[in-house]
């Protein structure tokens, strides 16, 4: 898959805008907005104020799907496993505890982050996605700096909290800050690796999101972000020698899954000499006791997408278990399970598969250009991102829209070629 043939849509300046907003607002704008609005004119006023900008997001990227109906059916229609695990969430409704629920959820954010999605995949180039990415995700880091010094009982964490004084920007909570930049700082780093201009402010900006996670007091935070480095530096310099090459990822192989055993096998004496909860603030606690006690219940198709958690009683024990009642499972691909089940976790999984066979390809075949190597790192961050915090089917996130856009994008072209 050759850049030119991925080169079949071309957005206007206006869409160009429009796709920023759109963006910006699945990327925690709206939780900011949230916020903001509770604190000046009310919290019936800033539901009904987010709520516009969503469904303005959504009818406006329908209409444009209309315009270009052609291109759009074609991308559709070649959207593979992925419909399976969009079409479930939207029909889970039917056998969950409170229909009402998931049936708010999935028209006030499934639909919404699919339609987005579709738009984006149809009529951008992958080009232009990046482009419409490295934008949002700068200006959010940038209302992010100046809510701290114009507001920073917002930008905070209250001292009253878990984490005191910790960074979150215009996010509601320092983990999501936290997820966000690493997001940001992998575009960034992406872009400036490449860049052929304004290189330095690339180097700025993602020298920015670096501190912005040290601020957040986020371990895991730099982490990801250490990882996404090598992630794009390793595709950028990766070139298949045959038999050398299969030796290579052989040997990886094993040396990273030793590793991994070691980590393992030492998790709690290595966590307790860094000073750190070898739970990862009780995580641990909640995996183990939905794994054991709540999934079994419903392991097939899951509770109803958005369902476990809103309910008052599925969550019952937990607080026992863990010492308190977390708002999801801090892990994309239980709380994948606990809305759908194995079934939805099986489309996923051969829809990721297949989206990062196809993202190799386009990475190694078109090196040297930044947005086509984008793919294969964010899709490598999605999995890493999901083991700490919940950023897969939970809610209207930009990592969602963001899987969305590129599995439809992806799937574009005919299978054939890739």
């Amino acid at each position: 898959m050759k850049a030119k043939d991925m080169d079949e849509a071309k957005a206007s300046r206006n869409e160009m805008v429009f796709a920023v907003i759109g963006l910006m607002f699945f990327n925690g704008v709206s939780t900011f907005l949230e916020r903001a609005f509770d604190a000046g004119i009310g919290n019936q006023l800033s539901e009904l104020a987010v709520s516009f900008v969503r469904y303005t997001v959504f009818i406006g990227s329908f209409i444009m799907l209309l315009q270009r109906w052609r291109g759009s059916l074609k991308t559709i229609l070649r959207g593979g496993w992925v419909w399976g695990l969009i079409l479930l969430m939207a029909a889970s409704f039917t056998w969950a505890e409170n229909p009402a629920v998931v049936f708010t959820g999935v028209r006030a954010e499934v639909l919404p982050t699919v339609c987005f999605g579709l738009y984006l995949a149809t009529n951008f180039t992958v080009t232009e996605q990046f482009k419409a990415i490295m934008w949002a995700l700068s200006i959010s880091i940038f209302l992010s700096i100046l809510l701290a010094f114009v507001s920073p009982g917002l930008a905070f964490e209250p001292l009253n909290s878990t984490h005191p004084g910790a960074w979150k920007g215009i996010y509601s909570h320092k983990n999501d800050f936290s997820a966000y930049m690493v997001l940001t700082a992998a575009v960034l780093f992406n872009a400036a690796v490449y860049a052929k201009q304004k290189q330095v402010l690339k180097w700025s900006l993602f020298a920015c999101c670096i501190g912005a996670i040290i601020l957040a007091n986020s371990a895991t935070g730099l982490v990801l972000s250490m990882a996404a480095v090598i992630i794009t530096l390793v595709f950028r310099s990766f070139h298949w020698r045959g038999i050398r090459s299969v030796f290579l990822s052989m040997l990886s192989l094993f040396v990273g899954g030793g590793f991994v055993l070691f980590i393992i096998n030492a998790w709690n004496p290595i966590m307790t000499s860094l000073g750190r909860d070898p739970t990862l603030t009780a995580r641990t606690l909640i995996w183990d006791f939905l794994i054991d006690y709540k999934i079994p219940n419903s392991p097939i198709l899951g509770y109803g997408r958005g369902m476990f958690w809103s309910s008052p009683s599925l969550p019952g024990g937990i607080e026992q278990a863990a010492f308190h009642v977390p708002a999801h499972a801090h892990n994309g691909f239980i709380d994948l399970v606990l809305d759908v089940g194995l079934v939805g976790l099986f489309f996923f999984v051969v829809a990721f598969i297949i989206a990062y066979a196809k993202a190799w390809r386009l990475s190694y075949l078109n090196k040297g250009k930044a947005a086509y190597q984008w793919p294969i790192v964010f899709l490598n961050l999605l999995i890493l991102s999901n083991y700490t915090e919940s950023f897969l089917t939970r809610l209207a996130n930009i990592f969602w829209v963001l899987f969305i856009t590129m599995v439809f994008t992806l799937n574009r072209e005919n299978p054939s070629n890739l």
